[in-house]
């Protein structure tokens, strides 16, 4: 399962970040893939949900879009497509003291979305968040940095910021679980609220749980899968009777 799921996951880096596919370059998709980027294809779907707000409109195609993924799949994009999950992966893989994050630090996504993503666009009308993303910093800031001279003579505090949550993170990526997506990513934020009505996904019962970790050790994001942190993922499928996918109650 998990040589298919990194097949997907290359394919979806490629897919997403392929120029001669930018035709699709406004047209957001639910995953952490900066549109700023010169090589994006799709729009962020974070991005757009912010620029609706900005402009005074409610953003009825976003959240209509992430509504349908999450009804359907949940977050089976966050572990199977999304470019930036794939990154924080690749670097846990780096060999250095490991760390587990207290499960409280999970909250934090959803005020990210709330103070962030939904209410410094709507009062002070510029998209805050794509202002400190990491991602942004990451896939465009640091593109745009070495190709542009203009960008680089318009560098401010502001960008200095940027790219200092952007370092910490990938500290914190090299020496635990997928960092963003447990504490910052607002995507996953909306994408986990619908983990309990969505069509498909990876659950468990909490009565027949055992604290065994197995689960937790074959999961990318260090959870169980009755958790909202649940990537999909499916490691987890076999090495625990309690965890099942599928679409059964």
């Amino acid at each position: 399962m998990n040589r298919y799921r990194r097949l997907t996951q290359i394919s979806s880096l490629i897919l997403s970040n392929c120029y001669i596919l930018s035709g699709l370059k406004y047209c957001p998709f639910p995953v952490m893939n900066c549109h700023a980027c010169p090589l994006a294809t799709t729009a962020c779907g974070i991005g757009a949900f912010q620029h609706f707000l900005t402009m005074g409109t409610f953003p009825f195609l976003v959240l209509g879009i992430f509504l349908l993924v999450g009804a359907t799949i949940g977050r089976l994009l966050c572990g199977w497509a999304c470019p930036f999950g794939f990154f924080q992966e690749l670097l846990y893989k780096i060999p250095m003291n490991k760390l587990v994050l207290p499960q409280w630090t999970g909250m934090f996504k959803y005020l990210v979305f709330i103070v962030l993503v939904v209410l410094l666009p709507i009062i002070v009308n510029e998209p805050w968040f794509c202002k400190l993303c990491p991602v942004g910093a990451l896939e465009a800031g640091i593109p745009l940095w070495i190709k542009d001279d203009g960008i680089r003579q318009m560098i401010g505090p502001l960008f200095h910021v940027k790219f200092l949550i952007l370092y910490s993170m990938i500290y914190l990526m090299m020496i635990t679980e997928r960092p963003f997506c447990k504490m910052l990513c607002p995507a996953g934020a909306m994408l986990s609220l619908f983990k309990k009505i969505s069509l498909f996904r990876v659950s468990g019962v909490p009565d027949k749980c055992i604290p065994c970790s197995k689960c937790m050790k074959k999961c990318p994001a260090g959870v169980t899968p009755i958790s909202n942190d649940c990537v999909m993922c499916m490691n987890c499928i076999g090495t625990c009777k309690n965890a099942k996918c599928g679409t059964e109650r």
